[in-house]
């Protein structure tokens, strides 16, 4: 298991934010590091708010963070750093998000408002809900 952030993006905190929680919930839990090594794919995040754009960049078993937009990002996150840091409270019960708290109400509504963007979900569906387990800090098996 390997997850490094770049030297580029090692100046930016959402980056190394992202890589340690993800980096303590797989360590700390076998579910996370079973999804963790099934994972591909890279997730480009945009927090709108701190104009800072970071790339996590999946490849079975290791975990790069980027500075900026790299390579075709298979999913787009885009919203302001306080939405995005609240996505690692969604309650994930057997893998799947659950939306009926108020974390996952305020997250449905702010996707339903345009103010949590999430492009080519529909290609990548799978992708968001492994990203969402990974950093999800309330976990049921």
């Amino acid at each position: 298991m390997e997850i490094k952030v770049t030297k580029e993006a090692e100046e930016i905190g959402l980056a190394t934010m992202l890589a340690d929680l993800i980096r303590q919930n797989v360590e700390g839990n076998f579910s996370k590091k079973a999804i963790f090594y099934l994972t591909k794919g890279n997730v480009f995040i945009k927090a709108v708010d701190a104009d800072v754009e970071i790339t996590l960049e999946f490849n079975r078993g290791s975990l790069t963070v980027h500075k900026g937009k790299k390579g075709r990002p298979h999913i787009e996150i885009e919203a302001d750093s306080e939405t995005i840091v609240n996505l690692s409270q969604i309650k994930t019960i057997f893998f799947m998000p659950v939306f009926l708290d108020s974390v996952g109400i305020n997250s449905a509504k702010k996707i339903l408002t345009g103010n949590l963007k999430i492009k080519k979900l529909v290609f990548h569906p799978l992708l968001l809900v492994k990203l969402t387990n990974l950093v999800s800090v309330n976990s049921i098996p």
